[in-house]
């Protein structure tokens, strides 16, 4: 088993127009853990296809679809739930305005 240092604990994607799949090699524990618990969840999805002990790597394949590149959000960003009681205190406001309006 290899000792890696920490820029050594590296993790690759590989993504080809060909392909559907994502090829994720990694050689960091950390990102395995990950991988691990959804190829244990999601069996149908993630799939460990190499476990390369001599140097303590592994390689999964998954579905393009699943991976993500997202957009950082600020602090001061809305979630979900907060966006949705703002639409319905404006629709409640709009409604109490129209049947005032109509008086």
């Amino acid at each position: 088993m290899s000792r890696y240092t920490l820029e050594e604990m590296e993790t690759t994607i590989i993504w080809n127009a060909k392909d559907k799949t994502a090829k994720i090699w990694t050689a960091d524990p950390s990102v395995m853990r990950k991988l691990e618990k959804k190829v244990s969840e999601h069996p149908d999805q993630y799939k460990c296809v190499l476990d390369d002990q001599k140097w303590s790597a592994k390689r999964y394949e998954v579905p393009k679809k699943l991976v993500r590149f997202s957009v950082p959000r600020t602090g001061h960003s809305p979630t979900q739930a907060q966006m949705k009681a703002l639409e319905k205190a404006m629709a409640s406001r709009q409604n109490k305005d129209k049947k005032k309006n109509e008086n």
